[in-house]
């Protein structure tokens, strides 16, 4: 038997690199794109290996090798029709969370130079609130195989339709640049489960030489569809004691900031970078938080990384309703309510630790081989970055092999 999903994903990078390499460079117009060949494997059976969560299945216990987890394909288009106006247009193919690949549009927008300092974009706009997160998608510009998922996936959301100000200047040796962003983003993945409105924040970066600092702010109301809904409407049947639950875990329409600061340094031969992010989801449910710390050496052209990261939160032990307080016909709904709760806390708050150790090999200037051994382990009764586990069973950890082919065109 053969992966569908896997061969069709296979003719669709062939497609947009033919489309690229067809189009025409001049002036005004410019084509090029990135894409990743994967494939990944987890020793955890009982559970799936889930690092981004817009996907609902990984290695582990639905595949034995996932060929689709890393893999993705893109193409960009640019256009320059003056000094001061620039348009771009970003089409990226990938696993979606009903586990198909399928094109979506990551950037579409339109940026106009105001002064030399100043500048507007409006459209579909790169959300920066990690130091990689204008390329975090393209695996040939990340020194590691898939960005640190303790910190990345604490806000995992890539975009924003709407509209941000970006002020840049040189001073000397350094560039310094502050963004102000407002937008939202409808998360076509959830769709009827989740939407962020009202995202606004600021982003300000400097680079001196090979040292990079950043830091973010975001903010954004959480809109729930039915599904959450209904567990809210499910507790507040219980009366007083249940409405009150409903009113301290509902975070819908309340606002969920993120903070997140890093520091890289690479000078070329080697590198090291650091990052923090938290956040709160505005509701009684516990804070999140993660960090990582990475390095790497150049040795010809090869370069061995390693990488220590740990995600916290979700420490609070939530509190839904007291099934001896009802009549014992009710304990199942009870059960069944309280359980929700918890897989909410968890979901919101993944605590785990993974040392990653990992090489790249430059095959070739536009070709980027990648091998990544990430030994996982959750805390705490947390179940980290897995999912669809066997009932009643909980991950405790998982070494997870991952091998990666990047290229550019």
């Amino acid at each position: 038997m053969y992966n569908r999903p896997a061969v069709g994903f296979f003719l669709c990078c062939l497609i947009l690199s033919a489309a690229a390499h067809a189009q025409p460079e001049n002036g005004l117009w410019s084509f090029n794109g990135y894409g990743t060949l994967g494939a990944a494997h987890s020793s955890e059976r009982r559970a799936d290996y889930i690092p981004n969560l817009f996907n609902s299945e990984g290695p582990g216990r639905s595949y034995c090798w996932d060929p689709l987890l890393d893999s993705r394909a893109a193409v960009q288009m640019s256009v320059k029709p003056s000094d001061k106006l620039h348009g771009v247009v970003q089409v990226v193919v990938e696993k979606r969370f009903d586990g198909k690949f399928k094109p979506r549009v990551e950037w579409a927008n339109l940026q106009y130079t105001l002064s030399p300092a100043f500048s507007v974009r409006a459209g579909r706009i790169a959300l920066g609130t990690y130091m990689a997160s204008d390329y975090r998608k393209v695996g040939y510009s990340l020194p590691w195989l898939r960005p640190p998922v303790e910190v990345y996936q604490l806000l995992p959301i890539t975009n924003s339709d709407g509209v941000d100000f970006i002020y840049q200047r040189d001073l000397g040796n350094s560039i310094y640049s502050v963004t102000a962003h407002y937008g939202s983003n409808k998360m076509e993945e959830f769709v009827g489960l989740l939407e962020a409105t009202n995202i606004w924040g600021f982003m300000t970066n400097l680079e001196r030489g090979p040292l990079t600092l950043h830091a973010s702010y975001a903010s954004a109301k959480l809109t729930y569809g039915p599904r959450f809904q209904d567990m809210w409407n499910g507790f507040s049947a219980f009366g007083p004691t249940g409405v009150a639950v409903a009113r301290r875990y509902d975070a819908t329409g309340k606002w969920s900031p993120f903070v997140a600061a890093g520091i890289g340094y690479d000078p070329g031969d080697w590198f090291v970078m650091a990052e923090w992010g938290k956040g709160d989801v505005g509701s009684d449910f516990d804070n999140r938080s993660g960090w990582y710390i990475s390095g790497g050496y150049r040795i010809g052209a090869v370069r061995p990384y390693l990488t220590f990261a740990r995600a916290a939160g979700g420490h609070r032990s939530v509190t839904g309703l007291n099934a001896a307080d009802f009549p014992a016909a009710l304990a199942p709904v009870v059960s069944s309510l309280n359980s929700g709760l918890l897989e909410m806390q968890q979901s919101y708050a993944a605590r785990q630790q993974t040392v990653s150790l990992g090489a790249s090999w430059n095959v070739l200037p536009s070709v980027i081989a990648k091998l990544q051994i990430d030994r996982i382990k959750t805390r705490k009764e947390s179940i980290g970055t897995f999912n669809n586990m066997a009932p009643g069973y909980r991950p405790r950890g998982a070494d997870v092999v991952s091998l990666t082919i990047d290229f550019v065109f």
